[in-house]
């Protein structure tokens, strides 16, 4: 009876210390407060998340982001592992700070994306201005501009202007230029969440140029169908299309 009581009140103590480890890897301390840290990732489609400030963000698929329940007064800081698009509120007096792998992105309010992965991190402006910073060195970018660091090479490079199809997954923002019907199917399903199906295999390899601006899927489905002469349907989440030429 005796050694029942022992083993019960030992299972009792790791039970309690697993919950305590738990407790404290999902808190973090702000002078005599504890905050709850707050995780998301995003699996195979996007994830939508609002900072606790207003800001919003859109996690690409396989990303994560960890941050205070509540931002301290002085700063508003979060990490990220992968892809991420973010919409900042502008706050002056309260910098955003971003951790992606060994570089800090220091923001006021903007718009622009962050790639980030074992070998270096990339960030995309599209409004505002943004500071990448790494030990002593920094780069500050202007929107259309790309900043990478290598990690390897702990280096910043200024990439110049960048593709808005990099981020279309979030803006809904493409512009293709005599690109494959593959390539142009890819990057709208991601950004609509849908599946496109071929009928026809060849269609894949049909060319078009075209610009959208968040448009519907029916309204993007439509131009490219008129553009190659092609046919589509949309059933449950899934475009099929059809045809036996692109002309």
């Amino acid at each position: 009876m005796i050694f029942k009581i022992g083993m019960a009140a030992s299972l009792l103590f790791i039970v309690a210390a697993a919950m305590y480890f738990l407790f404290i890897h999902q808190t973090t301390k702000k002078g005599n407060q504890i905050t709850q840290m707050i995780s998301r990732k995003a699996d195979l489609q996007l994830l939508h998340d609002t900072l606790p400030d207003g800001s919003t963000l859109i996690l690409n698929s396989g990303a994560s982001i960890h941050y205070p329940e509540k931002f301290i007064a002085t700063s508003r800081q979060l990490q990220l592992q992968g892809e991420a698009w973010f919409d900042i509120q502008q706050k002056p007096n309260w910098p955003l700070i971003i951790q992606a792998g060994p570089v800090q992105v220091k923001v006021l309010g903007t718009s622009f994306n962050i790639l980030e992965n074992k070998d270096s991190v990339l960030v995309s402006l599209a409004s505002g201005a943004v500071r990448m910073c790494a030990g002593p060195d920094s780069l500050t970018l202007q929107p259309g501009q790309q900043g990478i660091y290598d990690i390897a090479a702990r280096r910043f490079t200024l990439a110049g202007q960048y593709n808005p199809n990099q981020t279309g997954y979030a803006t809904r923002v493409f512009e293709f230029h005599n690109a494959s019907l593959e390539e142009i199917t890819a990057r709208i399903s991601k950004a609509y969440g849908i599946s496109i199906i071929f009928n026809n295999k060849a269609l894949a390899a049909c060319t078009m140029s075209s610009t959208f601006d968040n448009q519907s899927i029916d309204y993007v489905m439509n131009v490219i169908a008129a553009t190659l002469n092609i046919e589509y349907r949309i059933e449950n989440n899934k475009v099929y299309l059809s045809g036996n030429s692109c002309e």
